[in-house]
């Protein structure tokens, strides 16, 4: 059993509990209506997949533990803030933000640089133009000016995630012998380099998730122990996931999957025995010495240009780290070099706030269907190239290695379907923005690169 992993559960778990949670968050809500909201490395995986959830399809689940974020023990589900970004040496990195912590460093440091002023049409960024190095970095984190997703880059702000423990009904003989619960994630992909290597989220997006979860489960249903949950990831801008308590409504339940519903009632013995992962060291914030290693450069050029004194404070808590924790745990360590490998190959684009991925819907297969997206920069560079050189453009504009393989020609005369690929036609789907079809498995269009 390694350091991640928690034998066993929690103690009794009562409704009372899952009440409280349900009271918080619509104080959340009512905070952020009235424009009080929140301000808004790395995984170590074992074998076992996380329980990713594909588009359209139900994901049949059994929560473990407490509510989240009551912090009950070190496994229990909780909200973490995460985002990919270059650091000094201009190497991709995973940074790690407290949660609800505007006096921070990491967030004193983020609202320095991207304060603004003005209001309405009028409102600006104070340091754009003043530090454009550093705005840049701050604002835009992993994506290239010259790329397509650096307007849509969410920066050091990052994503903020819902990481819990799970019992994944489809994966029964895997839970059975590895003796493990699962990581819910959002997505997982295989590496371009190896396809045994899988990268995953780090959990599923929080905005519009949790606020399922309390309406859905908590408030009619209680402890999520005691039911297994079906979760649609339906890609709505206002409501970009659905969840139901399978046990209760199996006629929502996929045909595929009633046999594996398990009924209401607590979990077995059996469940009861599996180690989880420590969710409190899986979303530690990034420790202080590391964050002086990868950023202390800019943080200095940050006080030379403002008089700040970021970098003294920096110092002094990297002094008072090391006192309590000897330096730092290994397992952060180990674990950055393993999402750094994930980042340098993959660099996925990112969405504004509040903006989910649309669904990708499938037609019957005489026709080819459209998929729903949302808006991105159109580049027009492709229909000018040769077929090499509008691979290379393709890559550099985001899509993946495997993606690009599947395209076999490409005519820019024919403007509804320039490309050739390697599938059947059957699997492809129109991007509903430039109309142009392309496999289904794509992470964005080859043609006018609108993520999907």
């Amino acid at each position: 059993m390694s350091d991640l992993d928690v034998k066993g559960g929690d103690a009794h778990i009562s409704d009372d509990e899952f009440d409280a949670f349900v009271n918080q968050n619509q104080q959340e809500v009512n905070q952020q209506q009235a424009g009080q909201g929140r301000n808004f490395t790395d995984i170590m995986y074992t074998s076992i997949p996380p329980a990713g959830r594909d588009t359209n399809v139900m994901k049949l689940v059994r929560f473990r533990g407490g509510p989240p974020d009551s912090d009950r023990t070190a496994f229990t589900a909780r909200r973490a803030i995460s985002s990919l970004v270059r650091d000094d040496n201009d190497k991709l990195t995973k940074l790690r933000l407290p949660v609800s912590d505007s006096k921070h460093l990491y967030w004193r440091i983020i609202n320095t640089v991207l304060e603004t002023e003005g209001k309405g049409e009028k409102k600006k960024f104070v340091h754009k133009d003043r530090m454009p190095d550093i705005f840049n970095r701050v604002r835009y984190g992993s994506a290239k000016p010259t790329a397509n997703q650096f307007k849509y880059d969410r920066g050091w702000k990052g994503r903020e995630w819902l990481v819990a423990n799970v019992i994944d009904r489809e994966q029964m003989d895997v839970h059975r012998k590895e003796k493990h619960t699962m990581i819910l994630c959002k997505d997982a992909r295989a590496s371009k380099n190896n396809p045994d290597i899988v990268f995953y989220d780090d959990g599923v997006p929080a905005y519009g998730f949790v606020q399922q979860l309390v309406q859905s489960l908590f408030k009619p249903y209680k402890n999520w122990e005691n039911y297994d949950v079906g979760i649609f990831r339906l890609g709505q801008k206002q409501m970009p996931y659905r969840v139901i308590n399978a046990s209760r409504y199996q006629p929502e339940v996929p045909d595929y999957l009633k046999d594996l519903v398990y009924p209401e009632g607590p979990l077995t013995d059996e469940e009861l025995s599996w180690d989880l992962y420590d969710l409190r060291r899986l979303t530690r914030v990034t420790p202080y010495s590391r964050f002086f290693e990868r950023f202390g450069q800019l943080v200095i050029e940050l006080d030379n240009h403002l008089g700040t004194t970021f970098f003294d404070e920096l110092q002094e808590l990297v002094a008072q780290e090391e006192v309590e924790e000897g330096g730092g745990e290994e397992d952060d360590v180990a674990s950055t070099s393993s999402e750094e490998e994930s980042a340098e190959e993959e660099t996925p684009g990112q969405e504004e706030e509040q903006e989910e991925v649309q669904v990708r819907t499938r037609a019957p297969k005489e026709e080819v269907p459209t998929r729903e997206t949302k808006k991105v920069v159109v580049s027009q560079e492709a229909a000018m190239n040769p077929l090499e050189e509008i691979k290379d453009t393709l890559r550099e504009n985001g899509l993946l290695e495997e993606e690009v393989e599947l395209i076999t020609d490409h005519d820019p005369n024919d403007k509804d379907n320039p490309f050739s690929y390697s599938v059947p036609t059957s699997q492809l789907l129109r991007c509903n923005e430039c109309g142009v079809p392309s496999p289904g498995t794509f992470s964005r269009c080859p043609n006018c690169y609108t993520e999907f």
